[in-house]
């Protein structure tokens, strides 16, 4: 069975680079269980999978929030109350 750890958080570094500040990332494990990640938005010559460890011993990230990926029911829910325009009518 694929390794199917996927986990998004909101990811911070006090740096004053342009890559600093509060991000969203996707965390995966690789086969032998490291922790990689990927950061959204990254400008080209920061794109790829990194290493936890190592880039948050080196740049100051640290992980803020866990932000929980919805179920296959709350997704056939969002759906099911998916209007034509594309919003979403059910308002709880």
């Amino acid at each position: 069975m694929p390794n199917e750890f996927h986990q998004i958080w909101w990811i911070f570094s006090e740096s004053k680079q342009s890559w600093g500040g509060l991000r969203i990332a996707h965390f995966r494990k690789t086969t032998d269980g490291t922790l990689i990640f990927f950061i959204a938005a990254e400008p080209p010559d920061r794109m790829g999978p990194r290493l936890w460890e190592e880039i948050s011993n080196r740049e100051g990230w640290v992980q803020v929030k866990q932000i929980m990926l919805p179920s296959v029911e709350e997704v056939k829910i969002a759906i099911k109350g998916k209007s034509n325009d594309g919003s979403n009518t059910d308002n709880s």
